[in-house]
């Protein structure tokens, strides 16, 4: 990167942070993020390196976190919330927390008695209703197409990114994890 018109000086500067716009400031936030959930004992499945897990001394799962982008997603026991997440809001400033429901990815993410609840209804709803190429014979217009590669990849988020097969994977990955430790 080269330094600013002001400094008048045509030596190029090696950065200490990734500044935010620049093409891997992304990975590198990522970096940090796995860094320090790592250092804080977190371990990694291998099916999704946005998951991170702790277990406790007995090797009992006490806390689960994925990350999308700057998105944090969590649930825990009370020890984990009294020590694992104070020590996260000292390294990242978290903007908003909430605690019994919210929107993740855009799935609604609500909590009662009777368990979690996962949801992209709110989103499908969102959705807008498109009227393109009305006339099958003449060539789409360029916000017709843009449009149109708008809606395509909202519906392409929602075929992605089921809900059930997320869920299901996580299931298995205790199951085996609970299984294995109480097979001694």
């Amino acid at each position: 990167m080269s330094p600013p018109k002001e400094a008048k000086t045509p030596a190029l500067w090696r950065l200490k942070k990734c500044p935010y716009g620049l093409s891997d400031a992304g990975h590198h936030w990522y970096l940090k993020v796995e860094e320090q959930l790592k250092f804080l004992g977190a371990t990694q499945p291998k099916l999704d390196l946005a998951v991170f897990i702790w277990h406790d001394l007995e090797g009992c799962c006490c806390g689960v976190m994925a990350i999308h982008v700057d998105d944090f997603i969590y649930g825990a026991t009370r020890t984990f919330l009294q020590t694992v997440i104070p020590l996260l809001h000292e390294t990242f400033k978290l903007a908003v927390e909430e605690s019994s429901g919210m929107k993740y990815i855009g799935i609604t993410v609500k909590q009662d008695n009777l368990g979690i609840n996962l949801s992209t209804d709110a989103y499908c709803e969102s959705l807008k209703e498109l009227s393109v190429g009305v006339d099958k014979d003449l060539p789409l217009q360029e916000d017709e197409v843009r449009d149109l590669r708008h809606l395509s990849g909202q519906l392409n988020w929602i075929i992605i990114h089921p809900i059930s097969a997320r869920y299901c994977i996580c299931e298995l990955h205790y199951r085996q994890q609970y299984q294995e430790s109480h097979r001694s």
